[in-house]
């Protein structure tokens, strides 16, 4: 037996030796979990269709998909969700931005998404705990301007959320 009871990867011509995974190399592997006989058999995915057709909703959404979603604040809606600011190291929404265009003289502001009380996938809503004042007078969103440090900081402490 070699070292680690694996054979070399070299004793036949597939990539894992004579395996179709590295998992299948490990001693005892067709012990521990046996090969089904049928893998195509409908009852193997059975319960996996039960799952997915309990709730069709399964609440991912492409960004094209939400882009729209109305904006519900505190007294009313305000707005709609023109895009979103994502960090392209971690692929973080770090906000959403919101076109309040609903009102007269409309702009572009941001919310973060850990402010979001809840979204309505059936209504096509974003509900959050502000008000049509607090998210109107938010510092405006300049797609043209770099993203800095201290526009979020201003805007953290337009909206009270300063750490959040």
């Amino acid at each position: 037996m070699r070292y680690y009871g694996y054979s070399h990867y070299w004793d036949n011509t597939d990539i894992w030796g004579g395996y179709s995974s590295p998992n299948m190399m490990s001693p005892g592997y067709y012990s521990v979990v046996p090969k089904p006989d049928n893998l195509d058999a409908p009852d193997n995915f059975a319960d996996v269709d039960a799952a997915l057709s309990q709730d069709n909703d399964h609440h991912l959404r492409s960004s094209n998909a939400v882009t729209g979603y109305k904006l519900d604040v505190i007294d009313g809606d305000l707005g709609h969700l023109h895009g979103m600011l994502i960090d392209t190291d971690t692929w973080e929404i770090r906000y959403l931005i919101i076109n309040t265009s609903n009102w007269w003289l409309g702009h572009l502001v941001l919310i973060a998404p850990k402010w979001i009380k809840e979204v309505s996938w059936p209504t096509s809503k974003i509900y959050v705990d502000m008000t049509q004042q607090q998210v109107k007078d938010a510092p405006t969103f300049d797609p043209s301007v770099p993203f800095s440090l201290e526009h979020e900081q201003s805007m953290q402490t337009h909206y009270g959320r300063n750490g959040e």
